[in-house]
């Protein structure tokens, strides 16, 4: 006994022609252009004159695709977490890594304060605050994971709206 597969019902979003600019009616899932169509006739209530004016974009997002810089950023936060552990089992001495720490390791050279200014007296402050005293493991696994979270979702959910 074999059972068939369901296709796929894709996001699709609906917008009506009816001037310019164009107006965003909604989101419907279907299988094809065509079904998408249909169902947002009936679904939206969109009148006989107007039907001819429903354009259907398919809006399926490469959502996984955005998720790899998260994981790898928290992936190298523990990893990092995971070299002062053993550094410090070693050692018995807590080895801090900055962000001032990792730059001077990337590029060979010690990060002085003027590397960082940016001639405003506050923002030196909360630069030289992140970079010196917040260690880079909170900024992989805490920081960057929320901001790039925030960004995405805001740009997804605009580009969804959009015409």
């Amino acid at each position: 006994m074999t059972k068939k597969a369901t296709p796929k019902l894709h996001r699709w979003s609906i917008t009506l022609i009816i001037g310019t600019p164009a107006r965003y009616v909604g989101s419907v899932y279907a299988k094809d252009e065509a079904k998408a169509i249909q169902k947002a006739i009936s679904e939206f209530k969109i009148k006989e004159p107007l039907r001819n004016r429903i354009v259907a974009r398919r809006e399926d997002y490469p959502s996984g695709l955005l998720m790899f810089p998260i994981i790898g950023s928290v992936i190298a936060g523990f990893l990092i977490v995971g070299w002062q552990l053993l550094t410090w089992l070693e050692k018995a001495v807590w080895d801090p890594v900055t962000i001032r720490t990792a730059l001077s390791w990337l590029t060979g050279r010690t990060i002085y304060d003027d590397d960082l200014a940016t001639g405003f007296f506050w923002l030196d402050r909360i630069v030289l605050l992140s970079v010196d005293k917040l260690p880079l493991a909170l900024w992989l696994i805490v920081i960057l994971p929320l901001v790039w979270g925030a960004t995405c979702t805001a740009i997804l959910s605009g580009r969804s709206n959009r015409i």
